[in-house]
This record gives C-alpha cells, structure tokens and sequence, in this order.
C-alpha cells in the first residue's frame, strides 16, 4: 500500500512540528557569573579570541553567545512559520498585479478605452442620480487606471517575494553559524579562516552543547560547524 504524497502546505506544516519540538527543548540560557571553566566554550572562546582566562572577558563572550542562542532560536522558528505564508501572499499580490495589469490593458493610450468623447455617448445617468455627466467620473477611471497599472508593472519590476530557505535548511544552526560570524566580524573585523578543523569551528561546537541545542546527527561536529561556516562566508560574499 503506497502512502499519498503530502502536500507543500503538510510538508511544512510537519517541518514546522518538528521544530517545535526541537524548540520545546530551548536550550538553556548561560550563567554569566559562573565559575572560570563550567562551560566548554569558556577555554575555546578564551583561547581562539587570545584574551585572558578571567571573569571580565568570559563574562563578554557568554553573553554573546547566549545572545546568538536566543536570537538563533526565534529565526528559526519564524523561517517555517513565516517565510512560507509571506511566500504564498507575495505568491497572490502578484497574481493580483498581473490581473490589473491585463484588466487595464483596454485603457492605456492607444486601447480600446482611449477617448473619453467615444466613451461618453455609452452612458447616460440614472433617473435619480446625483450626476448627469459621466465625464468626470470616466475621467478619473481612465486616468486612474492608467496610474494603477504603471505602478503595479513598476513594482513587478522592481520587486520579488522573499527567499525560499535553502534546501536542506537546518535554521537553527544556520541562524546561529552567521550571528557568531557576525560576533567575530566585530570582534577580528574579518571573516572566520575556511578551515573545518580550526579554532572557530570548535568555539561554535562547545558552545552550542553548552546552550543544550538538539545535537545534530555529524559525527564531527567540529567538521560539521566548520562546514557551516564554510556556507554561511559564501552566503555573505555571493
């Protein structure tokens, strides 16, 4: 018996559970005051970043690190939930824009609805009305129309629906990987050195056991936060 093929709408709604349950453990937030040594990270952070082994410095890279965890955690959590309804409504805004534009076709300079004289003998008022021409309001329409449809292809051209997340996405890590690079762009004012093996990516494995984040299948976990590194540096050069 062969299972039917689920739908983009429970395929990301089943993505969407499973970060939720990936979620429901949160991690843990960093004692900032604790004692020299209690977390991984501490050495790592210390000695990668060559500061003093001291209460002031680990104080700092804690709270980065605990700051880059929660940060983390709620962009992943908007990139199922968000991304994809705001994808599906630019999806429809733009089917809207195309519709305006083919409907305006007739009233572009040229159409079929170009002359307000060749209009106005189509019409005449309603016994009751408040107008006995119809030429202002044909005016605006025409006018209006043309207006409307110049800026929907305007936008059109200007403008796409957000990003679809790369294929494969793991948001929680990927969100994580670019705010340490960004701590270490601020720290080093360059980039992480590509080496899968190095310092950073060892920082970035200790610290993200030490915010207790669901630990991902890799082996080598410094090899597989290397690699994230590696992507994320392309990402932000590309």
């Amino acid at each position: 018996m062969t299972t039917a093929a689920k739908s983009p709408a429970a395929r990301r709604a089943a993505k969407l559970a499973a970060l939720n349950r990936a979620s429901a453990q949160k991690g843990k937030h960093l004692d900032l005051n604790a004692a020299p040594g209690t977390y991984t990270l501490d050495r790592c952070g210390c000695d990668y970043y060559g500061v003093p082994f001291d209460p002031q410095h680990l104080f700092l890279l804690r709270w980065e690190v605990d700051k880059s965890a929660r940060l983390a955690a709620l962009r992943a959590g908007a990139e199922w939930e968000t991304v994809p309804n705001a994808r599906e409504t630019a999806a429809r805004v733009f089917a809207a824009l195309e519709m305006i534009e083919r409907a305006a076709k007739p009233f572009e300079r040229g159409g079929e609805v170009d002359s307000l004289v060749e209009l106005m003998p189509a019409f005449q008022p309603k016994p009751g009305g408040d107008h006995l021409s119809p030429a202002p309001h044909l005016m605006q329409i025409i006018e209006g129309t043309r207006h409307l449809s110049e800026w929907c292809k305007d936008f059109r051209k200007n403008f796409q629906a957000i990003s679809a997340p790369p294929p494969n996405s793991e948001p929680l890590v990927r969100a994580f990987v670019e705010r340490m690079i960004h701590y270490h762009v601020a720290r080093k004012d360059a980039l992480p050195p590509n080496n899968r093996g190095g310092g950073f990516s060892l920082l970035l494995s200790a610290a993200w056991s030490d915010v207790a984040f669901p630990v991902p299948t890799a082996a080598d976990l410094v090899g597989y936060f290397g690699q994230a590194v590696e992507r994320a540096v392309s990402r932000s050069c590309g």
